[in-house]
């Protein structure tokens, strides 16, 4: 739980720009249906929240089998944010990763990162962005993540991706790189962790 609250702690503190998230870039463009069913567990006691906001975009079920327009699930996670607030997007990209389509289980940190792109195309489908790995070594990586979901949902996803592989596992925007401030929607991380 500590971690938890570090890296909410370095997220909200990294972001001091409008990052305008939750507008796909292909109107076709779709998300798994287990995505979304790790969404909605992740919400605990807003979950009749997320439930009427669901039936607002005329869905009664999610099938964690079936596609869904990604625009839908970015504006019921723009709904959910601006009734919980942004901090909740960690915690929803955590537990929503834990519930998606993932790759053969990676044998350690590097491998893991390496796999973020291929993870993140496996849940969707059609213009949904992804992963670009700059550099990796044995204690670090910097990679760029075109993405229209909010940063904290994917601090979170990859926290939960790689955490299991590093301690004291810290994700941030990498204000070092000379792609800031984001454009079209690109957000460079540095990720660090110790062996």
């Amino acid at each position: 739980m500590i971690r938890y609250i570090y890296l909410i702690e370095v997220y909200t503190g990294s972001i001091n720009q409008d990052m305008s998230p939750y507008n796909s870039f292909s109107p076709i463009a779709r998300v798994h249906g287990s995505f979304i069913q790790g969404i909605i567990s992740a919400v605990g006691t807003f979950r009749s929240m997320v439930e009427e906001i669901l039936l607002s975009h005329n869905i009664a079920e999610i099938q964690p089998d079936g596609w869904y327009l990604l625009q839908d699930c970015l504006d019921i996670l723009k709904s959910i944010a601006q009734k919980t607030g942004d901090k909740t997007m960690f915690m929803i990209g955590n537990a929503a990763v834990k519930a998606a389509v993932t790759p053969a289980s990676p044998g350690s940190i590097e491998e893991a990162i390496l796999q973020q792109d291929q993870y993140y195309k496996m849940n969707h489908k059609g213009d949904g962005g992804g992963f670009t790995i700059n550099s990796i070594n044995s204690t670090s990586a910097s990679m760029l993540v075109r993405t229209p979901y909010p940063i904290g949902l994917i601090m979170g996803a990859a926290h939960a991706n790689l955490s299991r592989f590093a301690a004291n596992l810290k994700i941030t925007l990498d204000t070092a790189n000379p792609k800031q401030p984001p454009e079209d929607d690109i957000y460079p991380f540095l990720i660090t962790w110790e062996k």
